[in-house]
């Protein structure tokens, strides 16, 4: 196996950690919000009701993601995406490249008959 490869696996495992760092850092987040409120005069509100108002923060939060999410699939955003990503990949090219010329073999071949 090549260094490339290797380079290209722990890119990958990288990638893929990150998204869990970024939840750990997102309840992270909330965990500081919360003790800084405490200094306020939330306090009272929020850590009276605890068992409504953290599930409330939560579902709110997961309705904005689904909210932006919605935005981006309707946008296709990540299709672009995945487009641009495609076409800086020399395999990608390459195939699509050999698509065509096959496309253009196969037309060839039936216009003669």
């Amino acid at each position: 196996m090549s260094i490339g490869n290797t380079l290209v696996r722990w890119k990958v495992h990288v990638d893929r950690t990150r998204n869990w760092i970024g939840l750990f850092q997102f309840m992270l987040t909330l965990f500081i919000s919360f003790k800084v409120l405490r200094a306020s005069h939330f306090k009272a509100i929020i850590f009276s009701y605890w068992y409504l108002t953290f599930p409330a923060f939560f579902f709110v939060f997961m309705a904005i993601c689904v909210v932006l999410g919605y935005v981006d699939f309707k946008l296709k955003i990540r299709q672009k995406e995945n487009e641009t990503l495609s076409n800086q990949n020399p395999v990608t090219v390459k195939m699509l490249k050999d698509i065509d010329e096959i496309k253009q073999a196969v037309k060839h071949l039936t216009n003669k008959k």
